[in-house]
């Protein structure tokens, strides 16, 4: 290990350095804690959520998640407010002809009585399995 304040090399696990006697354990800090969730604050409530992006290129934060990153750096935000239509739907407006309903398969008719939990088969009428 090499000492933080003389630089000379010692064994490693030592507790202190043998050319200038400093203690290791006084000296040496742990590394600061990063927080990675989102730390956006919209009127009090903060966010939370795991923050993925980061303006730090050594790995520091603050780090925000994907939506209040967008918002801080002024990107537009998407309105949920428009209709959204379907592409062959779309095609119809945009091409100016009326909207033709799709083609469906049809309908699969279920049978009026179910088998309950706990019933077994034997106990159903024959008309009724068929």
């Amino acid at each position: 290990m090499k000492c933080p304040k003389c630089k000379f090399v010692n064994l490693h696990g030592a507790k202190e350095c043998d050319s200038c006697g400093v203690v290791f354990a006084d000296i040496r800090s742990d590394r600061p804690t990063v927080n990675l969730n989102c730390p956006f604050n919209d009127h009090g409530h903060i966010c939370g959520q795991p923050g993925s992006l980061s303006e730090s290129t050594i790995g520091g934060g603050p780090w925000y998640c994907s939506k209040h990153w967008g918002i801080l750096k002024g990107w537009p935000v998407k309105s949920t407010d428009a209709i959204r239509l379907s592409y062959r739907d779309r095609w119809y407006l945009e091409n100016g002809t009326p909207v033709d309903p799709p083609k469906l398969p049809p309908k699969i008719e279920i049978p009026a009585r179910v088998r309950e939990p706990g019933e077994d088969v034997e106990e159903m009428p024959d008309e009724e399995l068929a």
